[in-house]
């Protein structure tokens, strides 16, 4: 399998951006199969008081949920923009994370959902979403970066952290139609997306073919 120039030219953007350009995470499962992915979350600055999250899949399985808990989210103000790609649509809904899997009760939380065939509008291999949000008062896009750091697996241990914001998926179709798993963020070193660029998966599609 080729690996398209779209796909290099992205992961080269990432490995060799400044600190302060778009930050991008994997995702570590919560709860389900174990077989989803692999996935990625970009996040980057929309304005001064605004980010855009950007959410792929480069493996198996249909992104059909996406979940936000707590952090400087204020609200979507864009709950979907596919930017061309045909047969994906998300709209706001209600859906949560478990809350007994979660390390503390979130405050508030939003969520986004594929409509209105979650396993034919969800995002598919090679495709993506972007949600944008507003966020609260005065943050900016660096008070997210410490949210979603804050929100990290790795810090659950403890007390809660000021500000975390965990992100999440519902994964389904992995391991066969039945299969589910939902999944939250995880650091996603340079040496994972290298490897993902080794297995050979391809850049983003723009169109869904029938």
């Amino acid at each position: 399998m080729s690996i398209s120039c779209t796909f290099l030219f992205t992961l080269l953007a990432i490995l060799l951006a400044p600190a302060r350009a778009d930050m991008t995470y994997g995702f570590t499962r919560l709860t389900g199969d174990d077989t989803a992915g692999p996935l990625t979350l970009t996040v980057s600055p929309a304005g001064d008081n605004a980010v855009r999250f950007k959410f792929e899949n480069f493996g198996e399985g249909v992104i059909t949920d996406i979940y936000f808990a707590d952090g400087t989210l204020k609200e979507m103000a864009a709950p979907v923009d596919n930017d061309g790609v045909d047969g994906v649509d998300f709209d706001i809904s209600s859906v949560t994370l478990p809350p007994g899997e979660l390390p503390w009760t979130p405050t508030q939380q939003f969520s986004a959902s594929a409509v209105p065939s979650p396993m034919k509008t969800g995002v598919e291999l090679n495709e993506y979403v972007e949600i944008l949000f507003d966020l609260l008062g005065d943050y900016g896009y660096d008070d997210v970066i410490a949210a979603i750091e804050a929100g990290l697996p790795y810090n659950w241990g403890g007390e809660r952290p000021d500000l975390s914001l965990i992100i999440g998926v519902h994964v389904q179709g992995t391991s066969g139609p039945w299969g589910s798993e939902k999944l939250v963020l995880t650091p996603l070193p340079g040496a994972v997306l290298l490897g993902m660029l080794g297995l050979g998966y391809a850049g983003m599609k723009l169109r869904r073919h029938a």
